[in-house]
This record gives structure tokens, sequence and C-alpha cells, in this order.
């Protein structure tokens, strides 16, 4: 007599594989949107984060622009013209008659005080 070799039962039924299949699916896409939506939003801080003011002084003449400001203080244009407007930021220099800049020595002052709680007038 011919010795038969046991038969494996499979893990799962038909149904039931296409169920955890469909299952492993759903929570990969799921994964992958989450991932996305993640790196938008790290993408969107980026853009609020403060950048030292070392990075955006211009070295030739130590003034900055209100792009420059805007980016080393984290601070919004309409937020920063209130704080100029209330006296509570330094004041501009007028450079041409279309242009002003910051003294980078003001704004970094300005940030300094501000990181240490101070509220003084500029």
């Amino acid at each position: 007599m011919s010795e038969q070799k046991p038969q494996l039962q499979p893990m799962y039924a038909a149904a039931d594989f296409l169920k955890v299949w469909r299952e492993k699916c759903r929570l990969e896409k799921e994964t992958r949107d989450l991932r996305r939506q993640i790196e938008r939003l790290d993408a969107e801080l980026s853009h609020h984060r403060p950048t030292p003011i070392a990075d955006t002084m211009p070295l030739d003449n130590g003034l900055l622009r209100e792009r420059d400001v805007v980016r080393a203080t984290g601070l919004s244009r309409t937020t920063l013209w209130r704080l100029r407007q209330s006296g509570d930021f330094p004041r501009p220099v007028q450079i041409t008659c279309r242009r002003v800049g910051w003294p980078a020595g003001d704004v970094e002052a300005w940030i300094e005080a501000r990181s240490h709680g101070e509220r003084r007038p500029a």
C-alpha cells in the first residue's frame, strides 16, 4: 500500500482571503493618504517657521526687506504692520522713495527681547 501524504488545509477559504486582502488594500491606501496629508501639513508649517536672521540678512547693507523680516520673525505682514503702528516693533528706514528696510540688529534685538518674554516698545 502506498503512503498518502496528508493534505494541507488552506488557512483561509477563498471568501475569507478576499476579505482580508481587501482590508489590507484599504489600509495601505489609507496609510498613503495620511502620509500625503502629513507631507502637505509639513510643507504648510515650513512657511510659518521663523528663519534665523543670519539666513535672511543681506551681507551688503545689513537692512532687511519686509519679506525677510516676515520670515525671520514668523509674523504675518498684517501683524507686522499692526506692531509698527502701535510702536511695538522697530521702525523701518527709508531706503528709496518706494523701499524701506529694517536694520538687522534692531530686528534681531526685538526677537531676542520677545524670546525672553520682554515686551517693550522698539
